[in-house]
């Protein structure tokens, strides 16, 4: 399921190449990532590979930011608490 030597690609080929097509055909697709870490490196392979923007939520990331990527280091609930309060301001 996340691109382990074991998983049989057949089934899911097709949906991955439809999911692939559609967001080829979106333009400014942000995604949002929220505490993936690195312990699956294919939840953040998706999101880059999908996300033409990306926010990328989390407590130990050392990726730095860049012109596709913003990177918040911290916890969930205290990143997103402190977003709102920004956005009310």
């Amino acid at each position: 399921m996340f691109d382990d030597d074991t998983w049989v690609h057949g089934p899911t080929s097709e949906d991955r190449d439809r999911l692939d097509a559609w967001c080829k055909e979106r333009e400014g697709i942000l995604v949002i990532e929220i505490g993936a870490g690195e312990a699956i490196p294919t939840v953040r392979r998706f999101g880059e590979r999908v996300g033409h923007r990306m926010i990328r939520i989390n407590q130990e990331d050392e990726s730095a930011s860049d012109a596709r990527r913003i990177v918040l280091r911290g916890g969930a609930l205290n990143v997103l608490t402190a977003l709102a309060e920004a956005v009310r301001a």
